[in-house]
């Protein structure tokens, strides 16, 4: 039996290794698929944040219009979208003097604010044109009453969208959400914008 006259050198000289050609493609690989996976994240997260806002605001009037019938007496709800300050506030409000006692103030999730997607349509029944993201009496307020009848002082609705959304570029017009009400009847309604898809237009559902 012959022995093998190769010395340990002589086999690690012969094994072959990664190339510095296809180490830097794998990790450019790894880079563009760690960029995507981020960026899906970062719409869903986002995605999540818009959806709960929208159920949460029309849930809380919800609960301010069941009380009004409950408690037999006005209640107040505010909306504020000065600044960073996206928030609105609910309270029982007996002499309608716009100063609840007791008021519980929500804030909108991070990185959502009332606005909506430049040149977007207005949710059905309010007028065609979207003039302002909180709008109650034409644009000039943004308060309103619900009463003990279940009716609302005025009609009105709020958009409310992911501030990337609203301004800029690489900004999207399938995260718009919105919230309305009937003074007639204090129905609320909660609604999700459909785009445009082809030949179909956007429409709010």
């Amino acid at each position: 039996m012959k022995m093998s006259m190769f010395s340990p050198r002589d086999l690690m000289r012969n094994q072959k290794g990664f190339s510095l050609l296809e180490l830097v493609t794998v990790m450019a690989v790894i880079s563009i698929m760690t960029a995507i996976a981020f960026i899906s994240i970062l719409h869903y997260r986002t995605l999540i944040r818009v959806n709960t806002t929208a159920r949460d605001l029309g849930g809380h009037m919800r609960m301010a219009r069941a009380k009004s019938i409950k408690m037999n007496t006005p209640v107040y709800v505010q909306f504020t979208d000065s600044g960073t300050a996206h928030r609105y506030i609910v309270g029982e409000d007996p002499s309608m003097t716009r100063s609840p006692s007791s008021p519980r103030t929500y804030y909108l999730q991070p990185g959502i604010v009332f606005g909506y997607y430049p040149g977007i349509q207005a949710v059905p029944n309010h007028k065609s044109n979207v003039a302002c993201a909180i709008d109650i009496q034409d644009c000039s307020q943004k308060w309103f009453h619900f009463m003990p009848d279940g009716t609302a002082t005025h009609q009105g609705v709020v958009y409310v969208a992911p501030q990337m959304d609203t301004s800029g570029t690489g900004l999207r017009d399938d995260r718009n959400r919105a919230v309305d009400w009937i003074a007639m009847t204090g129905s609320i309604r909660v609604w999700k914008w459909n785009p445009p898809k082809g030949s179909n237009p956007g429409v709010w559902r």
